[in-house]
Formats: structure tokens, sequence, C-alpha cells
């Protein structure tokens, strides 16, 4: 269980990506609310450049990884942009790089979907599996929702759907404030026999337009509606080029 808890707590740590637009993509579909038109993001402002994935090379985002769960400690994470760049499923991704652990993750962008590759772990033999998610919808109203699968572990399906919960909002983080924010939240499930879709995390990110994502809270749950643990990552530091 611990280690599924780590590798929950992995998906809190994701930063910013890459902005090229590309074709639809198959595994995505919108329920809820009215996307925004290019350019316009879903009712804010339609003044200025929206990119909530600046990803040049030797970009950086460090976090400050506060952790609620029993045995795993508080971490400062840096994520520097690699720049180097490889396509899945259509989506071209760019490549950053943990400073401190020397670890990877992968950032994308298509269809003004912000999507994400991390590991996670089947809920029955806490094998490392690769997932896959949205986690913003650059020109989308609040109100907005998207389904998501987004891998399978054990042979139990993820489920990573999400919706817009907040724009243009102000926010301060660790002493700093931050404007133009949107407010997304996902929630990761596994569908398993005799159980149904047990919700194992919800995510609320917080995304700066030119910066990226800048605070996660993260509720670690036990499948039936039980909190177990909690983990919040803030942005200390930044450097966009």
């Amino acid at each position: 269980m611990k280690k599924l808890l780590i590798l929950l707590i992995g998906i809190a740590l994701a930063a910013t990506s890459c902005t090229k637009e590309m074709s639809s993509e198959p595994g995505y579909s919108g329920t809820t609310g009215n996307p925004g038109g290019s350019g316009n993001p879903g009712g804010g402002s339609s003044t200025g450049t929206i990119n909530f994935q600046p990803s040049k090379k030797d970009t950086y985002l460090k976090m400050k990884v506060m952790s609620g769960v029993a045995g795993v400690p508080d971490k400062i994470s840096t994520l520097v942009s690699t720049g180097q760049t490889s396509t899945t499923d259509g989506i071209d991704f760019v490549t950053w790089k943990e400073q401190e652990s020397g670890s990877t993750q992968e950032f994308g962008y298509k269809d003004h979907n912000l999507y994400t590759k991390v590991k996670a772990a089947s809920p029955n033999t806490g094998a490392v599996v690769d997932v896959n998610f949205i986690y913003l919808n650059d020109t989308a109203s609040v109100g907005f929702k998207w389904t998501r699968t987004a891998g399978v572990g054990g042979g139990f399906t993820a489920n990573m759907p999400g919706e817009i919960v907040e724009k243009n909002i102000t926010k301060q983080i660790q002493g700093k404030t931050y404007t133009n924010v949107t407010h997304s939240r996902v929630s990761l499930s596994y569908i398993v026999p005799g159980f149904g879709e047990l919700t194992l995390a919800i995510y609320e990110f917080y995304i700066a337009n030119n910066i990226g994502i800048v605070k996660v809270d993260s509720q670690v749950l036990d499948g039936f509606g039980n909190q177990t643990g909690s983990v919040i990552s803030e942005l200390t530091e930044y450097s966009i080029k």
C-alpha cells in the first residue's frame, strides 16, 4: 500500500509541458460546459498569449512537496525541461527531469488539452503502470468536464475524469501572487470487479498562464470514500525560458 501511495503522490508533481496543437485524441470526450474558441480561455480575457505549458529547454519549476502520508517525507522537486520530444498517440510530449532524483516525467499538448504521463500502480498487485491523463483544457469554460481512460494495470482500467472548477483567479502561494490561474480537478479511479469503480485519489490543479502548474492539492483515498492521506505541492521558484 505504501508503494501505491508514493506513486499516487508522483502524479501530484506534474508541472508543465509543450504547446503544439495537433489532431483530435480518440481517448477524450468532453461532456459538460462549452470549450472557448481558439485563443479565448473559455469566457475569460481574450487578450495576451494563452500558454499554460511553457517548456523550452532549461525551463524549470521548483516545488515544495508537503506530505500528509505516514512514512512519506516532505521533499523538494525541481523539474527541468530537457527540450527532448517524443510522440505517443499523436501527442507531442516533452521530457522533464527531476534534478534531485534523476527521474523523468513527460508532458504534452494536443487540441487544447494538457497531458502528463506518470507512473501509477495496479490496485491488486502494486505493479507499476504508465498512466496518461488530461489535467487541463486551456480554452474550456468553468463547468466543462471530460472523461479519460488513462491506462490498464493488472487487468484493471484506470479512469481519470476531470473538470474546470475556476478560471482567471488570483492565487497566493509561498508568499507570491499568481494571476490568470485556472483551477481543475482530476480524479483517479480503478474499475475493480465485484466493487465497481473505486476512487483512489483526487487532485486539485492550479495552473498559471505563462508559468505552468503552481500548486496541486491531492487527497489519497482508500477507494471507499475515506481519506488516508494528503499531499500539497507548491511552487517556490521558477525560470521560464
